[in-house]
């Protein structure tokens, strides 16, 4: 019973989807929160680590963002964050899982309009193709369950995404570290060749966010 959920975290929603494969929705004192591979992937706990990220990210740069690019949707929290930071912000999310595309409408209120689009398609084949757009913030959430896709590291994911980028332009990448420190280094290292900035604005239990710029 829903009402249950203002007592104790209540699972509400269960899914299998083709990208993601076991996702839930839980609901406590009426939030909910997105899981997936039980993984918060939006609400929760992840709704303060956005907050602080931009947060922080305005202390870097206080330019006002208008044209943002997001890559993964999970349940949209990061566009609620943002559309306060920044009301009249318009917005590109790239998500390849249409299942989580209907969760974040039907479950999140999120849904396109004339600040927000959402694209159903593989976010590497849509920025190798997309080079003509100029976004001033490009934020990189992109996570296959609990990590991120192997080629989100590569170099030329990188200079693909820095073709996109404003000059002067951020990007937030949250990237999962889980095990993995000496992919990070890597990971760190061609970012640094790549991008003049290369801060490390946030470190959470599961991810660390760089912010690149040029």
């Amino acid at each position: 019973m829903r009402w249950l959920s203002y007592f104790t975290p209540t699972e509400i929603a269960r899914f299998s989807a083709p990208f993601n494969k076991k996702i839930k929705i839980t609901q406590y004192r009426g939030k909910k929160t997105l899981y997936v591979d039980n993984a918060e992937q939006s609400g929760g706990t992840i709704t303060g680590m956005w907050r602080e990220t931009i947060r922080r990210m305005q202390q870097c740069n206080n330019e006002t963002m208008k044209q943002c690019l997001i890559l993964g949707l999970g349940g949209g929290t990061l566009i609620n964050i943002l559309k306060r930071t920044y009301p009249e912000i318009e917005i590109t999310v790239i998500e390849i899982d249409p299942v989580m595309i209907r969760i974040a409408r039907d479950y999140f209120g999120i849904k396109s309009n004339v600040f927000l689009e959402i694209i159903n398609a593989d976010a590497f084949s849509w920025v190798k193709k997309n080079k003509v757009g100029k976004f001033d913030l490009i934020i990189f959430d992109l996570y296959l369950g609990t990590k991120n896709p192997v080629k989100a590291s590569n170099r030329i994911f990188l200079l693909d995404l820095k073709e996109l980028l404003d000059t002067e332009g951020s990007i937030l990448y949250n990237r999962h570290y889980q095990n993995d420190p000496k992919d990070y280094e890597i990971l760190k290292r061609y970012c640094q060749e790549i991008f003049k900035t290369v801060k490390l604005i946030l470190s959470y239990p599961f991810s660390r966010i760089l912010l690149l710029g040029n």
